[in-house]
């Protein structure tokens, strides 16, 4: 939060964009989600902050993959691709081109969010992905679920929520 703030809510939701959330991918598949990620100017109250940490904004796993994928690659958001080449009836094999790039963060700054993202594993939440001699860096995440109660309790009276995990090594 202290550091979203300081960069401001308009800075930092620029970076969000930037990463690749809150649109679809250029994968151009139908109905692929754009995922909720609010106009910077349309946050108010405690959202305004709160987005810091991913509350009040959602992901595809394909989003979340490409925006990890950033820091994993210095830096440097690649547009997802799932084929690099087609293959002729006559067996020639065409490259496609390569996928669009645009640098996000310096290489600096993604190699300390790696580091950090080591800890995850290392020492975190995240400590059953790790792999002995792997650098494993990762992060993860908690939400809760709305259960068709309304409420995020389920009938015995356990919260309910989503985990998830997303690294790299």
């Amino acid at each position: 939060i202290m550091v979203q703030e300081r960069m401001g809510r308009f800075v930092h939701h620029d970076y969000m964009t930037a990463f690749g959330l809150g649109s679809a991918t250029d994968l151009g598949f139908p109905g692929e989600s754009p995922g909720i990620l609010r106009a910077a100017d349309q946050l108010w109250g405690s959202e305004r902050v709160t987005v810091s940490y991913g509350q009040g904004l959602s992901s595809t796993p394909l989003q979340m993959a490409a925006a990890v994928n950033t820091i994993a690659n210095g830096g440097v958001y690649v547009a997802p691709s799932l084929v690099r080449a087609t293959v002729g009836p006559d067996g020639t094999t065409t490259d496609l081109p390569p996928a669009a790039t645009r640098r996000v963060v310096s290489e600096q700054a993604a190699q300390q969010t790696a580091t950090m993202m080591q800890q995850v594993v290392c020492a975190g939440t995240a400590s059953l992905a790790a792999v002995d001699g792997l650098p494993v860096a990762g992060k993860t995440g908690t939400a809760f679920k709305a259960a068709d109660n309304g409420t995020y309790y389920d009938e015995n009276g356990d919260r309910i929520y989503y985990s998830s995990f997303v690294g790299f090594y």
